[in-house]
Formats: structure tokens, C-alpha cells, sequence
């Protein structure tokens, strides 16, 4: 935990609420990367994240700094992504696709831009999204967390609950498994 992170939480729980706001605008763009990561929507992540601030509003009055608020946010916003996966199966919903309005809007122009190359990675790109989204979710979490978010294996750890070792094994399954579907899909420039 940050010095700064320390003092906001300490003022917060004096009563300055002008400091959540601060550690909302720390933490607001990695909790929604986070949560997009899971959920591969818009909506749902931004609701999500409004949802998991919501959680750590109620409890900074009494945090006991053990971890840092990112981390305690992060497997918040992991329990809440996987909830909302879970309610989404039970009610059979289909999802409307893997890429938000917004990329399609940059696949556009790149298709303009840069022409076929560009248009090609970014098919790539979102076959290797839905790849990642396939996994199991303890693998998906260490692998979006270890080569996306660019934590420590130690922070991982902390983050899902368990030992160091246990995230050593996820990433080393999670790798082969998306070593095997890109094989499968032909793409083995990124299976090697």
C-alpha cells in the first residue's frame, strides 16, 4: 500500500469525504479495464465497477490496511463479473458480441487507415480475446492480471486468496490451453 493510499484512507475515515473521490480517480480506469476484462461489455463492467466503489465506500470507514484497496477492489470486481456471467447463463441470455461498439467504431477506421494488415491484427486480436474469455476463471484472473494488469505473482495470490503456487499453476495451464486454441486456429505466430 502507497503512502498516499495510506494518508486517503486515514483522511476518509476523519471524515473528509473529498477523499473516496480521490481514491475513485486512483483506481476508476484499472476497475474498469479489470471488469471489462471479465465481462467483455460496456454496460456490465460500468456497472460493476459503479457497484464494487459502492462496496468499498461502505467498508473504508473501518479498513484495516492488510492489502491495498486495488487489491481488495480487484477480487471484488472478480466475484462480481463472475456473479454476473453466472445470472447471464441461468437466464440464457446471449451476448450481442465480443467487441464493444467503440472498437468496432476503431476497426472502421483502421480498415480505412491502414487496410488489410491492420484489419488482421485486429481479428487476431479479438480471437485472442474470445480465447482468453474461454478459459476456466481462476486461469482467466491470473493470466488478465499477471500479462494484462502487469501484476506480481505474489499480488495475484493475494487477489484470489490462495497460494503463490496455485497461481503459478493456473498461468502454466492457462498458457497451454490458449497455446492449444491458437494452434487449432492456425494462428501459431502467438502459440510459440
Amino acid at each position: 500500500m502507497c503512502p498516499e493510499e495510506k494518508k486517503l484512507i486515514a483522511d476518509f475515515q476523519g471524515g473528509d469525504g473529498g477523499a473516496f473521490d480521490k481514491i475513485f480517480e486512483m483506481y476508476r480506469e484499472r476497475a474498469y479495464r479489470a471488469a471489462y476484462a471479465w465481462t467483455r461489455n460496456r454496460d456490465d463492467a460500468l456497472d460493476i465497477v459503479q457497484e464494487a466503489f459502492i462496496k468499498l465506500y461502505k467498508v473504508l470507514g473501518r479498513w484495516k490496511p492488510r492489502a491495498s484497496v486495488y487489491t481488495w477492489l480487484y477480487r471484488v470486481i472478480i466475484n462480481l463479473s463472475i456473479d454476473r456471467g453466472r445470472k447471464k447463463t441461468r437466464r440464457r441470455e446471449v451476448r450481442t458480441g465480443d467487441i464493444v461498439p467503440e472498437e468496432r467504431d476503431e476497426r472502421l477506421i483502421s480498415r480505412d487507415i491502414g487496410g488489410f494488415e491492420s484489419v488482421a491484427r485486429e481479428e487476431t486480436r479479438t480471437f485472442i480475446r474470445r480465447a482468453v474469455s474461454s478459459l476456466p476463471p481462476k486461469q482467466r484472473a491470473a493470466l488478465i492480471l499477471k500479462y494484462f494488469e502487469g501484476l506480481t505473482i505474489a499480488e495475484i495470490a493475494v487477489i484470489q486468496g490462495c497460494s503463490q503456487g496455485a497461481i503459478k499453476a493456473n498461468l502454466f495451464h492457462a498458457v497451454n490451453k490458449l497455446r492449444i486454441i491458437l494452434k487449432k486456429n492456425g494462428t501459431t505466430d502467438y502459440a510459440d
